[in-house]
């Protein structure tokens, strides 16, 4: 039975994955925050200022699953 050969990555590639994950997270950290912002200006001024927070809450609650569920698609469509 044969074995087979792993080839590493390159230092290029690791640090190009790091690189681009962190670009990621930095850009979800920025859209999170643009949307609770968002959402904290509507309720507030609707009279019901404790809506903001749950509204806020389950949008980084949803964001941080459908981010999830992307990635473990894409990895099992690229494996």
């Amino acid at each position: 039975m044969e074995e087979k050969k792993s080839t590493p990555l390159g230092g290029r590639v690791w640090f190009s994955a790091v690189f681009f994950g962190l670009i990621g997270q930095i850009a979800w950290i920025v859209e999170n925050m643009y949307f609770a912002t968002f959402a904290q200006d509507i309720f507030a001024n609707s009279g019901r200022p404790d809506m903001s927070y749950r509204v806020t809450t389950l949008m980084v609650i949803l964001s941080a699953a459908a981010a999830t569920a992307d990635r473990m698609t894409i990895s099992v469509v690229t494996i």
